[in-house]
């Protein structure tokens, strides 16, 4: 994407639009979809990088609770042995 946004910046609209008034309307069309693809590109980086610490902090309050659970299972058992 990157390519193409430096490739289409040195073309001028005004020159573009005096060889051809279409033409000058296909380069504002391509223009706009190049800025909302990278826009998209990056919002979806973006989603991608919060559900993995999303997920992340999930696994390890789940390991955490089962660490805690395991802990006072133990420690009933050890309880209940003694009796």
């Amino acid at each position: 994407m990157a390519f193409l946004k430096r490739n289409l910046a040195d073309v001028e609209e005004e020159k573009v639009e005096e060889f051809n008034l279409v033409l000058r309307q296909i380069l504002r069309w391509i223009n706009l979809a190049i800025d909302i693809r990278i826009d998209d590109i990056i919002s979806r980086k973006d989603t991608v990088e919060y559900l993995k610490q999303e997920r992340n902090n999930q696994l390890r309050l789940n390991q955490e609770r089962a660490n805690l659970r395991e802990r006072a299972y133990n420690e009933a058992k050890d309880l209940h042995d003694r009796k």
